[in-house]
């Protein structure tokens, strides 16, 4: 539904018309993502800086480098996953400002900006409350996490988003120019993302259900299919196999794969639904609170269900669910709640489109199962990141429901407002954990890499993520563990949290230093204690976990025997 004025009664004054609207959401976005402009990098971030600086040197040639991400020396086609358009924006920006943490921040900040104000206008014209769905949309995990990275996620939800409203525009009103726009920005969003790709499939089957026939429009379509046909000719041609094919053989292959997936086919598709639940809570939590008591109840009893399974399967991947015979409470009731959220947002595509039955709750329920699919399933791991699509998408769809259900036992008009402050809550709490993890890893390294790393060459270190950007950045080198070799006074950094490999014969070393800090008291969003994996489920198969928190460790040691790389790990010389 489209309106000229909306309105959303908030916490006690009157927001009217989209203007004033667009305004308040970006303001919003803008004073809540300020405060993390200095957030050291962190996770895949350095996979788009050290891009960005072989463009400068080599501006077609942006993956031509070798790069130590998997414990071993790969050229960077084969571990950069993602296009490199994001790439080159923060190339363009650090030509002016330099690759500082502040500089590039509030170059990505803009993309952010666009992601909700591409939201309020979607929501315009699908729900009657348009600012309450972006408001909904903008407090996610999911959206805070990644609009507080360099990643290409917020990037591509951007362009995804906008496309999605142009696309829609355009078949509205019958105007090519709408249709091309779409078109264009669907061929930036796969070139920002792969992801970015679903939009093809998407639009054409809204396209088709909409127009109940083979429609000119259609047409348009091309384009972004032919950019990317373009784009892989190209990137075989340069890289000697086209980076889309290889990115979905990597997706494919670790997928599969059992330190990637372990367990069962139900143990992926509950960490999937989990990871739904906690990474796009707020939707979940409005559309918990607004509905009808018997749904609810219906809802509660499956995830109690679906904790009690894992419960009676005594872990869930890599969490521990029962303990010396005794079930660990704390842990199953994450899985219990977590479930419940996920559900209620599956509930809320399909009431959508049965209730419905039109093109609009059609293109709503194909991109949220979609996105969700991929998660689970196609993606080679789960993380809350690859689920940002189902933000806006699960945000609208809550709106939408406000319309047709009742809550008995509060006032209808307090029930968006205690969404919205619990989801903001821990929105807000899960990004600053994340933003302190990355302080922690940076601290690490300061703390305990010596000054004269960049002229010795013999320090190392093991891990990678934002402490690889940061070691490198002190001059130590990561270790190679397929071909490398460490001599008697060398020094090794170890962090027991991060990607890769942190195994080491403890008896050929002596410890130096040892650095311990918590990032959070109270949440823990990336760590092997808590079985939290708000970036990657293969350390665990919760978003992030509430009440508990463990230190981040890291150990300086000094190397008393040489070392020497063999199958994946460091060995004592003979």
């Amino acid at each position: 539904m489209r309106g000229e004025r909306d309105e959303l009664d908030l916490e006690g004054f009157l927001l009217k018309g989209p203007l004033r609207d667009r305004l308040v959401a970006s303001v919003v976005t803008i004073t809540v993502l300020t405060p993390f402009v200095a957030k050291p990098f962190h996770i895949d971030d350095p996979l788009f800086l050290w891009t960005a600086r072989r463009i400068h040197e080599a501006p077609l040639d942006f993956y031509g480098f070798l790069v130590n991400w998997y414990d071993t020396a790969q050229p960077m086609s084969e571990v950069m996953k993602n296009p490199p358009l994001v790439a080159y924006w923060y190339a363009g920006i650090a030509m002016i400002t330099g690759f500082g943490e502040i500089a590039l921040h509030l170059g990505a900040l803009p993309f952010s900006v666009a992601a909700v104000l591409g939201t309020h206008e979607l929501a315009r014209r699908l729900c009657a409350r348009p600012l309450l769905a972006t408001l909904v949309f903008a407090s996610t995990p999911t959206f805070l996490v990644s609009a507080t990275s360099l990643g290409a996620d917020v990037p591509m939800l951007a362009a995804w988003v906008w496309a999605v409203v142009l696309w829609v525009r355009g078949l509205d009103e019958g105007r090519a120019s709408w249709l091309a726009a779409a078109a264009v920005l669907c061929a930036l969003a796969a070139l920002a993302k792969y992801f970015g790709a679903s939009l093809l499939p998407l639009l054409l089957v809204y396209t088709l259900v909409r127009e109940r026939r083979i429609s000119r429009h259609l047409a348009w379509l091309v384009v972004p299919a032919l950019a990317l046909a373009l784009y892989e000719a190209a990137t075989a041609a340069a890289y000697g196999q086209g980076l889309l094919e290889s990115a979905v053989g990597y997706a494919r292959q670790t997928s599969a794969s059992a330190i990637t997936s372990p367990g069962p086919v139900w143990q992926r598709a509950l960490v999937a639904l989990l990871f739904t639940g906690g990474a796009v809570v707020t939707p979940g939590l409005l559309a918990a609170l607004s509905g009808s008591r018997s749904s609810l109840a219906l809802l509660v009893f499956a995830a109690a269900a679906c904790a009690l399974l894992a419960v009676t399967h005594g872990s869930l991947g890599s969490l521990p669910l029962v303990d010396a015979g005794h079930v660990r409470w704390r842990a199953a009731l994450h899985v219990a709640c977590f479930a419940l959220l996920g559900l209620e947002l599956l509930a809320l595509g399909t009431k959508d489109l049965f209730s419905r039955r039109d093109a609009d709750a059609l293109l709503l329920a194909l991109a949220l199962a979609g996105t969700l699919a991929f998660g689970a399933f196609f993606n080679w791991t789960v993380n809350a990141r690859s689920l940002i699509v189902a933000a806006p998408v699960a945000a609208i769809l809550a709106v939408r429901a406000l319309g047709t259900s009742a809550a008995d036992s509060l006032p209808r008009r307090a029930i968006p407002g205690i969404a919205l402050a619990l989801g903001w809550c821990l929105g807000l709490a899960v990004t600053w954990s994340d933003a302190r993890l990355a302080a922690t890893f940076r601290r690490a390294t300061t703390e305990l890499l010596p000054s004269g790393c960049a002229t010795s060459d013999r320090c190392w270190f093991l891990g990678h993520w934002g402490l690889q950007y940061y070691a490198r950045e002190r001059g130590a080198w990561p270790v190679d563990l397929q071909t490398g070799s460490l001599a008697v006074g060398d020094l090794l950094l170890v962090p027991e949290n991060s990607a890769g490999s942190n195994e080491v014969p403890w008896g050929a070393a002596t410890l130096v230093r040892s650095y311990d800090e918590v990032p959070l008291e109270g949440i823990s969003v990336q760590s092997i204690a808590t079985r939290a994996a708000f970036h990657a489920a293969v350390r665990g198969p919760l978003p992030f976990v509430l009440g508990e928190a463990a230190p981040e460790r890291f150990v300086l040691v000094r190397i008393d025997r040489p070392l020497e790389a063999a199958a994946g790990e460091l060995r004592p010389v003979p």
